[in-house]
């Protein structure tokens, strides 16, 4: 159930805001919420997973995700991750209620039916998206998570309104972040060039983005736009293909390739290669 709104339409109406940690109800299990949510990560790292794309969020970041849009909490085991989550509508629907809501079996008919509204003019709020939490932002959600707590009179409209003011300077951070950014083929070509020169190191997408500048999500929507791939599998391609070189041109043990390439040892580069190839390293060389 989809509506067309402009930006300047909105008036959010927050049903809950406060502190929640990935128990085992909301962690590794699809989510479908009625309303949208904002998490703000305030202790750990993880990944949250979304129907087509995921979002790696660690500590003093903040995520948005609009409501009918199924999310996954994977939370890194050795860092557990904690939230300030906000829930609330664009505009109030009375079909929905003024308490908080439940979230909803994960099927397509309920996806359909949970009223979603699109943004001519501001399409960042039409899908999710993770970003810093500037002080600022902090500031505003810790102010209305204690207001919502005491529920001291008019507590409504103030929470609401201090909602409004995180979402607008949210999208100001993003507009100013998509203005520092270069030229998108010019940041893909100094992936490339660093995967290329750094391939044999133990290498992460992580390591390769915070050298780059960026956040590995965003490098990786530019590598899956340019190349079709994720760092990760551009990485492990490039690896084998130099491998591939090594077998064919000389007699080196595949520990020793293995090692040369960036693989964690012998078991894990045939069982890599084997997937890339369709033979282990030893039925290749002896083709």
């Amino acid at each position: 159930m989809r509506k067309q709104i402009s930006f300047d339409q909105i008036s959010p109406y927050v049903r809950y805001i406060g502190h929640r940690g990935i128990d085992q109800d909301r962690r590794d299990r699809w989510i479908l919420a009625r309303d949208n949510r904002l998490f703000w990560c305030t202790a750990g790292k993880g990944t949250i997973l979304l129907e087509n794309s995921e979002l790696m969020v660690s500590e003093g970041q903040i995520v948005f995700i609009p409501a009918g849009t199924p999310f996954f909490f994977h939370p890194d085991p050795e860092h557990q991750q904690a939230f300030l989550s906000v829930n609330f509508d664009f505009l109030y629907n009375d079909s929905l209620g003024r308490k908080e809501l439940g979230t909803v079996k994960v099927s397509r008919e309920n996806i359909e039916d949970i009223p979603r509204y699109v943004f001519s003019d501001c399409p960042r709020l039409n899908e999710a998206f993770v970003t810093a939490c500037e002080e600022d932002i902090g500031i505003l959600l810790h102010q209305a998570q204690k207001c919502f707590f005491y529920r001291e009179p008019f507590y409504q409209p103030e929470i609401n309104a201090g909602v409004m003011i995180v979402i607008m300077r949210l999208l100001r951070h993003l507009a100013a972040e998509s203005s520092r950014q270069p030229n998108r083929s010019e940041t893909i070509d100094r992936v490339i060039d660093y995967i290329r020169k750094h391939y044999a190191e133990k290498l992460t997408a992580e390591e390769v983005a915070r050298h780059i500048g960026y956040h590995p999500d965003y490098i990786n929507r530019l590598m899956r736009q340019h190349t079709g791939q994720t760092m990760f599998q551009y990485l492990q391609e490039f690896r084998i293909s130099k491998a591939i070189r090594l077998i064919l041109s000389t007699e080196q043990s595949f520990s020793s390739i293995a090692e040369q390439t960036g693989f964690i040892d012998a078991s894990h580069f045939s069982r890599i290669f084997h997937k890339t190839v369709g033979k282990t390293p030893r039925e290749f060389r002896a083709k």
